[in-house]
């Protein structure tokens, strides 16, 4: 078949997928199946058949992701110019706004990140609610943004998400007016709304539903598992035009914190009955011994998964249990045998430890610290959201969009003088000018203005359209501001604005390079600087999808973990869990090590357990019920396929 002379030999699973001619499919590959290479060999095979590369759209949830698969595509073809489009939803939905001469509404917009939205709430607080009373910034802006995500009514996210605050729904709706009239005086469209403003126009309209859906006859999804309904709303009606090839695994359905639908693949079938399943089911990176575990965890789950995952690498070692007194000992544990391992020839690399939240987190690094363990943490700040490169950002975002209330905050009160009162003032004139000129001679009439400051942004303008070029000449221009803000870390932070510099040098457009770091959301697959030294991946699950490592752990296998106590008692939250820890066992290639740690005196004291409960022969103490709990819910009946040290 021409996809195998493309991408190499595919298995009798995969090559069926490639090939399937019927409409619409969905394919649920297991972990380690080749999910990404029959993603790249379908595109392969449907451009080697006739199809014109700029009609087939490759959509996945990370830019990285994205990237990826257009190489390894054109590297398949031989052409690094094939025209193949990738995107994230986000991005795909961003140059549909952009790129349809008004089409769906304006296109000089700003996209705000996470901590703009929370400025731009706790303004509308201030105006709406100046007496408080209400949720903080954070809580309104997460409420706001699971209704859109999830397209359920107001009222039901209220009264789940903050039901004590149902009495104030009125004032809360009054806040969300406030801030969605402040984005458009600013000419402002936060992450949602890049989605939200696509999909309503393509819901109400056939001329913009039709304009959209002739543009594609094959739309390619990797990760469907992890879409939410308003991404679903995108897709179903361009069905009528293109033809969906969905790729995912409902066993790794995690994301339902962030408004994940594990029904969108679930029901596939169901909302497209002209529809085909197939499975992918071979695994080419765990042990058979690894995958027994993973297909019992989904075996004695009370939904089908249909999980049997068969490894092509053969056997290995069995899985271990171990159980520990309290926190502390498992966690120095787990440090002291990566030392061992070590010291026995094997790369620090090799191992990969996979934590629930990031509180777990601390007490490995404590480990870690004590026996020189030598570690890369996958979820630290990514580089463009640290407050010197948003200080310099800050600049390159008044001159692209003089209306960026936000931009000009930020911007005004980083200079000796200049208060939020002067600052606040001055940014609500902004949004009034007709152009930045007029911004600047506004500015220079201030008294309270620095010349460096207006020097800035002058400098900014003078120069040719390479952004690369901006952030030099304002980095510089800033140093001494910066250099005095951040004075107890400067001798590190200055080093990074020659990374941005890099990073920016192909761009032209100051919007077009904040928004591509902007949307770059979610989680990465596996952070590239994991893997420029010889260190340990400490990482949470979440953050961990996509990646894999010889040996891994997974710690803290206890009650309150997993599943959370926030999910028991609820059956779609505990099963949400279990795939959480799905997740993490199968990343795994040949050792997989759980541990767990009875609960502290402290925690006893504090009433995570009851201190004692009444049973038929008398009382048990509440150590006696943790330790009973240790064994229920995932580790209920220990597997033969595990064993317990």
């Amino acid at each position: 078949m021409a996809s195998e002379a493309y991408c190499g030999p595919l298995n009798p699973g995969q090559l069926e997928a490639v090939t399937f001619e019927k409409k619409h499919a969905l394919v649920l590959a297991g972990p380690g199946c080749g999910k990404t290479k029959v993603i790249v060999a379908r595109a392969a095979h449907l451009i080697s058949t006739g199809v014109p590369p700029e009609r087939i759209l490759i959509l996945t949830f990370t830019r990285l992701a994205a990237s990826e698969i257009i190489e390894r595509v054109e590297l398949a073809m031989r052409d690094s110019h094939i025209g193949l489009r990738g995107a994230t939803f986000h991005t795909w939905c961003s140059t549909i706004l952009r790129n349809s001469q008004g089409l769906f509404g304006p296109m000089d917009f700003t996209v705000m990140q996470r901590d703009d939205q929370l400025q731009l709430f706790k303004m509308s607080l201030a105006r709406q609610a100046p007496k408080g009373g209400l949720p903080c910034p954070a809580s309104i802006c997460d409420l706001y943004s699971e209704v859109r995500n999830t397209l359920k009514k107001f009222d039901q996210v209220l009264a789940r998400r903050l039901p004590r605050f149902v009495g104030q729904r009125d004032d809360i709706v009054a806040v969300i007016q406030d801030y969605e009239e402040r984005k458009r005086q600013c000419n402002y469209v936060d992450f949602d709304d890049l989605l939200f403003k696509v999909m309503r126009k393509i819901e109400k309209s056939p001329e913009h539903r039709a304009w959209l859906g002739l543009q594609y006859d094959y739309i390619l999804v990797d990760e469907m598992q992890d879409t939410n309904p308003l991404q679903w709303a995108l897709l179903q009606p361009l069905t009528e035009w293109a033809t969906l090839f969905c790729v995912g695994d409902d066993a790794q359905s995690i994301y339902g914190f962030r408004g994940a639908d594990f029904q969108n693949v679930h029901c596939f079938q169901k909302r497209l009955p002209d529809s085909a399943i197939l499975r992918l089911q071979q695994n080419y990176r765990s042990t058979q011994e690894i995958l027994d575990l993973s297909n019992w965890l989904m075996s004695v789950s009370p939904i089908h998964y249909g999980k049997n995952l068969r490894a092509v690498c053969g056997s290995g070692h069995v899985p271990e249990l171990h159980t520990f007194n309290d926190a502390q000992e498992e966690a120095f544990w787990i440090a002291k045998d990566l030392v061992r391992r070590h010291k026995s020839g094997v790369p620090w690399q090799s191992h990969m430890v996979l934590v629930r939240t990031r509180l777990d987190a601390e007490i490995i690094k404590e480990a870690f610290a004590e026996y020189k363990v030598p570690f890369v943490y996958l979820s630290s700040t990514p580089l463009f959201e640290t407050g010197h490169i948003k200080d310099v950002l800050s600049a390159l975002r008044v001159v692209a969009n003089h209306r960026d209330e936000l931009g000009w905050m930020r911007y005004l009160t980083l200079w000796a003088g200049v208060g939020e009162v002067t600052a606040t003032k001055v940014s609500n004139q902004m949004i009034e000018q007709s152009n930045i000129g007029a911004c600047l001679e506004l500015l220079s009439s201030e008294k309270k203005i620095p010349k460096a400051l207006i020097e800035v942004l002058q400098a900014i303008l003078a120069l040719p359209k390479q952004v690369s070029a901006m952030i030099k000449t304002a980095s510089t221009l800033m140093t001494e501001i910066l250099k005095e803000k951040y004075k107890d870390d400067w001798h590190v932070r200055q080093h990074d604005f020659n990374t941005v510099q890099m990073t920016a040098e192909s761009y032209v457009s100051i919007l077009a390079f904040l928004e591509d770091y902007v949307l770059e959301q979610y989680r990465a697959a596996v952070d590239k600087k994991s893997k420029l030294r010889d260190a340990v991946c400490l990482t949470t699950i979440h953050s961990a999808k996509g990646s894999e490592r010889n040996v891994c752990y997974v710690p803290q296998l206890s009650v309150g973990r997993y599943p959370s106590k926030s999910a028991i008692g609820d059956a779609d939250s505990v099963e949400e869990e279990r795939r959480v820890l799905y997740v993490a066992v199968t990343r795994a290639k040949k050792e997989l090590i759980l541990t767990r740690h009875l609960p502290s005196d402290w925690e006893l004291q504090k009433g995570r357990w009851p201190t004692k409960t009444k049973v038929e022969n008398g009382e048990q103490s509440g150590l006696d019920i943790a330790t009973q709990l240790h064994d229920s819910y995932f580790l209920k009946t220990l597997p033969s396929c595990l064993v317990k040290l």
